[in-house]
């Protein structure tokens, strides 16, 4: 088949895992293309590019796909940590009720991440409580400076 005009990210991603299924295929140590990474590229669109991944994907999760389940498993994990780092990007924004929908597909998707849970928990509190939070968090981390 050709590209998934649908797929505006990761639609080469998408061409190469059904190439591979159907045919024999080879790693090559060279490189090939070059990108070129600018402040408007759509990649920089955070839930965009991992929805698309997403996207990709998961039909390889369905049961008619022969999965092995060391392989189920390992796919299962990244598209947790996937919907954790849409999850992040909302959090980081003050968008807690969007955070908390992606924390939980993160859940869905690999239930013994405890840090998931920390951040589904984190999204429930006020804002003013994260930025207390926060603001505890970088006075402990800047270094301290000593006198000789």
């Amino acid at each position: 088949g050709f590209f998934k005009e649908e797929l505006k990210i990761a639609e080469d991603h998408d061409l190469w895992i059904r190439i591979a299924k159907n045919h024999n295929t080879a790693f090559r140590a060279v490189n090939t293309a070059v990108y070129y990474f600018h402040a408007n590229n759509i990649t920089k669109d955070i839930p965009l590019y991992y929805n698309c991944s997403i996207h990709v994907r998961s039909p390889y999760l369905d049961p008619g796909n022969q999965l092995p389940p060391e392989y189920r498993n390992k796919l299962k994990k990244k598209i947790a940590l996937f919907y954790f780092i849409i999850g992040y990007h909302y959090f980081d924004r003050y968008r807690h009720c969007l955070a908390k929908k992606e924390f939980t597909k993160a859940i869905t998707y690999n239930p013994l991440c405890l840090k998931y849970y920390l951040y589904l928990l984190l999204s429930i509190m006020p804002h003013w409580l994260i930025k207390m939070l926060r603001n505890i968090k970088r006075t402990c981390a800047m270094p301290v400076k000593t006198v000789d």
